[in-house]
C-alpha cells in the first residue's frame, strides 16, 4: 500500500480516538502482530458502542398529552 493511504489511516485513527500508540504502528506496517490487530479491533468496537449510545440519544421527541 502506498503511503499516502497509511498517513490518512493514521490521521484518521488518532481523529477517532485510537490514540498515537497504534496509529504510529502504521509507519511500519511489517511490524503489526496479531496481537496489535486485537488491540485495534477492541478500540474500534469501543468508538462504535460510543457512537451507537450517542446516536440513541439524539432527536428525541417527547409527546405529552395535557400539562406534566
Amino acid at each position: 500500500m502506498n503511503a499516502d493511504f497509511f498517513h490518512h489511516l493514521r490521521d484518521t485513527i488518532i481523529l477517532l480516538g485510537g490514540g498515537t500508540k497504534i496509529a504510529n504502528m502504521l509507519k511500519h506496517p511489517d511490524a503489526i502482530s496479531e496481537s496489535d490487530v486485537d488491540a485495534l479491533r477492541r478500540i474500534n468496537c469501543r468508538l462504535i458502542d460510543a457512537t451507537k449510545e450517542k446516536l440513541v440519544n439524539i432527536n428525541k421527541i417527547k409527546v405529552v398529552v395535557g400539562h406534566e
